[in-house]
């Protein structure tokens, strides 16, 4: 599972399409990938600082279905691409009821 997290870290740092894509697809709820795994996809996409990744990431953020830390990592990413057009995404979960997002939120608008 380390590797796999460290692999995801890796494709981050390539920027590439193909890797951008193959993120994406890690990401997909149907893969059930540990949340280690899918957080350090997230870490990525956030570094690779794309603003066309944030819808995308916001719809992973406002996501019940998925688990607190990658939802809470989307809000960290989201505050990576460093664009005002994040900051409606971060809203919509200001008032939500784990602790853990808010405070992912937070630290994404700093």
């Amino acid at each position: 599972m380390i590797s796999r997290a460290y692999a995801a870290l890796s494709l981050g740092y390539i920027k590439s399409n193909s890797s951008i894509e193959a993120l994406k697809e890690a990401l997909k709820p149907e893969n059930k990938l540990h949340e280690e795994i899918q957080c350090s996809a997230l870490l990525s996409l956030g570094n690779i600082q794309d603003k066309s990744l944030i819808p995308f990431l916001g719809n992973i953020l406002i996501d019940t279905k998925r688990n607190v830390q990658s939802r809470s990592y989307a809000a960290l990413a989201l505050g990576r691409i460093k664009d005002a057009e994040a900051l409606p995404h971060l809203k919509k979960v200001l008032q939500d009821r784990e602790n853990n997002i808010r405070a992912s939120v937070a630290i994404a608008l700093d």
